[in-house]
């Protein structure tokens, strides 16, 4: 067990490489979506964090939006499922929820392909897989998979947090269409291009999608930025990282600047 800068105490897996190891020793992780994710979540919010390894964003969730809110915290791997509901308890977040399942875009049986050491990088994918098994052996895992869409029924959701390591394409229309039922509605989202492209997916058309119902997105920077981009701007951005951290929403005016004072350093 270690302790977030933020306030949260949190148990993980000192045998994973991805994240553990940098939340032990820092007490964060990835701090810029961190930033934006905290600017974002408010008290009485309804969040779900699609795809939460050791519960890092849920127990943020949980601690901004308290007792009024509530967390929905999805994550499929069994061997992650122990460490999140000890977390859960020792904090006293009774409002965060832990649903020991994959989101897909169906209801089925999947197999989740998950790394010996690098365990954020387990995925649904099996293309996703096969790039991580030439550096970590790669188990196959049969999980139950969930439509959220048709799993929380009428719950409205305010913010998504969608980290899936490549699965993303197969949830994006579910998952709009719950933000559509929404007044201010945001998702952090990872967009990995090769990932999508190497299953097949056209990254501009998925895109495009998302801004021709009305949605804009913006690239998360590593400063804590906010910086909007069309679909086609996007694709054309050099990173010298292999995914985007992006903010989907309708409107983000106020939200970030506002909270700016209140993060922690």
């Amino acid at each position: 067990m270690t302790e977030l800068i933020y306030g949260p105490k949190i148990y993980v897996d000192t045998r994973d490489l991805s994240m553990s190891g940098h939340i032990i020793m820092s007490g964060f992780w990835e701090k810029w979506v961190t930033d934006v994710f905290r600017a974002t979540v408010r008290p009485g919010m309804t969040v779900c964090d699609i795809g939460s390894h050791c519960g890092y964003f849920a127990l943020i969730a949980a601690q901004l939006v308290g007792a009024s809110g509530k967390v929905h915290c999805f994550e499929p791997n069994p061997l992650l499922h122990d460490n999140l509901f000890k977390s859960k308890m020792i904090n006293g977040f009774y409002h965060m929820e832990i649903h020991p399942v994959a989101v897909a875009d169906r209801d089925k049986e999947e197999t989740l392909f998950v790394p010996h050491h690098l365990a954020a990088s387990a995925s649904l994918s099996e293309k996703v897989a096969e790039s991580v098994a030439a550096i970590d052996p790669v188990k196959p895992v049969k999980v139950r998979a969930i439509n959220l869409e048709n799993y929380l029924g009428d719950v409205l959701v305010d913010v998504l947090k969608v980290d899936i390591e490549g699965y993303e394409p197969y949830v994006l229309p579910s998952l709009l269409n719950m933000m559509d039922r929404v007044n201010h509605p945001r998702m952090f989202m990872e967009f990995n291009p090769k990932a999508w492209t190497d299953q097949g997916f056209s990254c501009l058309q998925l895109l495009r999608g998302i801004t021709d119902r009305g949605y804009r997105i913006d690239i998360i920077r590593h400063d804590s930025t906010l910086s909007s981009a069309s679909p086609d701007e996007l694709l054309a951005s050099p990173t010298v990282h292999t995914h985007f951290d992006l903010l989907i929403s309708r409107n983000q005016e106020g939200l970030f600047e506002s909270r700016k004072g209140d993060q922690a350093s």
